[in-house]
Parts: C-alpha cells; structure tokens; sequence
C-alpha cells in the first residue's frame, strides 16, 4: 500500500533530500482546484499515507508544494484542506 510505499522511499538512501509535492496528482474528487486535474490520482488517504513518511525523514532538507489553484477554490474549502492535510504530513 501507500503507506509501504512511502516508508520504502524514506529509507532508500542516506543523502538529504527535497520533496516535491504537486497537487495536480491528487484525484479531482478530492481537489479540484488544480491547474491540470488528473482524474484516478490518489484520493487524500492514500496520498497522506504515501507522503507522511518522506516529510518527517530526517535527511529531509524542504519540501514544495505546487498548483493549488485558489481561483478554482472561491471558499477557500479545498485551500483549508490541502493546509490540514500538510498539517498531518507533517506533523503538529
């Protein structure tokens, strides 16, 4: 799964790393203020799962976070969610 993934990734390697984070990959059911959606991306769950573990490694130097689309987002709901979900990723 997901989160198997995602700690395999954390583990492979000993040098610093930088994580990239584009939101056009997460299924436009969950965000669809993107830029370029891409319908059967992963859902939040999955992604949470796939990223926690490469955000909090310790040979994580920074991570960027690309294409929330707030025009796409007149509530600022999807906005409030990707900053909960970035919250879990990366921990209180």
């Amino acid at each position: 799964g997901a989160a198997t993934v995602g700690a395999g990734l954390a583990a492979d390697g000993d040098g610093p790393a930088w994580l990239h984070l584009d939101l056009d990959v997460v299924d436009p059911r969950d965000l669809p203020a993107v830029t370029y959606p891409e319908p059967d991306g992963p859902r939040w769950a999955d992604l949470i799962a796939l990223v926690t573990p490469l955000a909090r490694a310790d040979r994580l130097l920074g991570m960027s976070v690309t294409d929330l689309n707030t025009d796409e987002d007149p509530d600022g709901r999807h906005t409030r969610r990707v900053v909960e979900v970035l919250t879990e990723m990366l921990g209180d």
